[in-house]
């Protein structure tokens, strides 16, 4: 495999089998907040990082997805650029770069604790009075029940009213946004479809919350922080921006992961 300027990259992926899907990013620590139909294995980006025979500077993704390439980039060290059309995605691609790392760093060195997160946590799940900022699309069939519907508006709007840091912002949006499909009346397969109405018995929107708040945790816990992370940009698109002009990409050794 070639990168943009002709690197001999590692093709030795050990076993195969999963490492073109998403399958095992499923229980992989912050790769598995997300579910992602339409992903890769986190195991394939690091083995072409690690087996490139130069230390990549700089790696572009196109179609930045739920952020796999991007993980692995900056714990391995190297600068990362992600572009994706849905700007759901930048929100998870955000929580599982940019935050992820900091609060992988503030919480092992004590600058954030666990209390404080699940503090957090509680707060926005509790149910709060206020005007639905959320409606049915489609009411002959709607996507949600009445009750999961209420406790997602009220997730929404609580992580706005008791969230001030940017990075347990992020995060907190990013659980919200990987429940939805688990709570909803629909279901993956592949492509979203309604599930039939005997399956229409869904569990709560905030226990989920809780649950996923509960593995984001651990993991950040857990995951052994990077000596000298690199850094993320996630942009909803595909243009370059003006720093990444062509003149400048040619100065650095770039790979781009599509």
């Amino acid at each position: 495999m070639l990168d943009k300027q002709g690197l001999r990259l590692s093709s030795e992926f050990g076993s195969t089998e999963q490492a073109g899907t998403f399958q095992e990013n499923k229980v992989t620590p912050i790769h598995g907040w997300f579910p992602y139909t339409e992903g890769y294995s986190s195991r394939l980006i690091k083995s072409i990082i690690d087996g490139s025979e130069h230390k990549l500077d700089l790696i572009l993704d196109p179609f930045g997805g739920s952020a796999t390439t991007g993980v692995e980039t900056i714990f391995s060290g190297s600068c990362y650029h992600g572009y994706d059309i849905n700007p759901a995605m930048k929100i998870v691609a955000d929580a599982k770069t940019v935050s992820g790392a900091y609060l992988n760093r503030a919480l092992t060195t004590g600058k954030i604790t666990p209390r404080r997160f699940n503090d957090l946590v509680e707060k926005i799940a509790e149910s709060r009075a206020r005007s639905p900022i959320l409606n049915q699309v489609f009411f002959d069939k709607p996507y949600f029940s009445a009750s999961n519907l209420r406790q997602i508006d009220n997730i929404r709007q609580n992580i706005d009213a008791y969230v001030d840091d940017v990075h347990l912002h992020n995060v907190f949006l990013g659980a919200l946004l990987s429940i939805l499909v688990n709570v909803s009346n629909l279901k993956r397969s592949p492509d979203l479809k309604y599930r039939d109405e005997k399956d229409w018995a869904r569990p709560s929107a905030v226990g989920e919350f809780r649950k996923k708040c509960r593995q984001i945790l651990s993991d950040l816990l857990s995951f052994r922080p990077a000596a000298n992370p690199g850094r993320a940009n996630n942009y909803v698109g595909t243009d370059l921006p003006p720093e990444l002009g062509q003149r400048n990409l040619e100065s650095h050794r770039v790979f781009f992961s599509v």
